[in-house]
């Protein structure tokens, strides 16, 4: 751990724009009115749970769980005691609220508070740079009493973390089976599912993302990747964080692939296999065609012209006529489709 015995730096809140942070308090707002139905009672606990409010244990967990392509946790500087904006911070009274400070002892708990910058009771938070967004880590507890209590800034050891640039990013807005859905896209390629749309959207749209309505003509299907995601999605732990996003190029190649015509007969294809009907028809066939030779006898010239016209005329029959294979729908192309 590095040394904390370094002054104070100024609040790091200055170069915030106004738009966006204006998003970044509503939602730093939302999450402890979440966390507050999350602590209260039973009522307002079936609320949260029934309104599927995110909540997390401190602000990193909450920062993945609503915004896209979060990367690895790599500082993009070095870490200082820095003046935090409280109303740009997002913390999580898990262990205590506010109103559990007994009236007499609240004015001497901010100024402990306030004046702490080492020890044990050190804060600790992660800043996602370009968005002016504060992640309290250590010390979480105290940020919605220090913003009940008035205060603006509060000291923390301040660790600097990058984001992606928002004209890298796109969102998505595309009809799903169940109303509206979110993606969000990074480079044109990188794709995930917004959970949590209502809360993320302002603060990207707000930082400059745009988004496009309806799934675009140049993505693979919606289908393909949902069942990527899906896939994904099975994976927990570790090994998903393994997982590199899920590449639009790569899902556009592979049902490329899918679509190109190859040469095939009909043992090539998959799950096809001859009608009831048309197996006892044929063996039944076969077996008068036997009965007929060994009756008549007829002569080698005679037998082989008599096969030649049989096999042509059933051969005609089915190729004009009969549907005698079944398919799934999938491996049946049509001109209309």
């Amino acid at each position: 751990m590095q040394s904390t015995d370094q002054p104070i730096e100024a609040a790091v809140d200055a170069e915030v724009p106004q738009e966006l942070r204006q998003a970044v308090v509503s939602l730093v707002s939302a999450k402890e009115l979440a966390d507050q139905l999350a602590q209260g009672n039973r009522v307002e606990r079936d609320l949260a749970r029934k309104c599927d409010l995110p909540h997390g244990e401190d602000g990193t967990s909450f920062f993945r769980e609503i915004f896209p392509f979060c990367g690895h946790w790599e500082p993009s500087g070095s870490s200082a005691i820095r003046r935090v904006p409280l109303e740009l911070t997002v913390g999580h009274s898990w262990r205590w609220q506010p109103e559990h400070v007994d009236p007499q002892d609240r004015a001497s708990l901010v100024e402990r508070l306030l004046s702490c910058t080492d020890g044990l009771e050190r804060a600790e938070v992660c800043w996602i740079v370009p968005l002016g967004l504060f992640l309290a880590h250590e010390g979480k507890n105290r940020v919605a009493f220090l913003r009940s209590e008035g205060a603006t800034h509060y000291p923390a050891f301040t660790t600097p973390y990058d984001y992606p640039a928002a004209g890298r990013l796109q969102l998505i807005q595309a009809s799903g089976p169940h109303g509206d859905e979110w993606w969000a896209v990074l480079d044109h390629d990188a794709i995930e599912p917004l959970h949590y749309p209502g809360w993320v959207q302002p603060v990207l749209t707000a930082y400059g993302v745009r988004t496009v309505h309806g799934w675009p003509t140049a993505f693979p299907s919606y289908a393909a990747v949902k069942e990527e995601i899906a896939y994904r999605g099975r994976y927990q732990g570790p090994r998903s964080l393994a997982l590199p996003p899920v590449s639009l190029a790569t899902l556009l190649a592979r049902e490329e692939r899918a679509a190109e015509a190859v040469s095939a007969s009909f043992i090539d294809l998959r799950d096809v296999r001859l009608k009831r009907p048309w197996k006892l028809g044929l063996i039944a066939l076969v077996g008068a065609f036997l009965v007929g030779v060994l009756v008549v006898q007829p002569s080698l010239g005679e037998f082989s012209l008599l096969s030649a016209c049989l096999g042509a005329l059933v051969l005609l029959a089915v190729m004009l006529f009969a549907e005698p294979l079944t398919a799934p729908r999938r491996q049946i192309v049509s001109e209309g489709r």
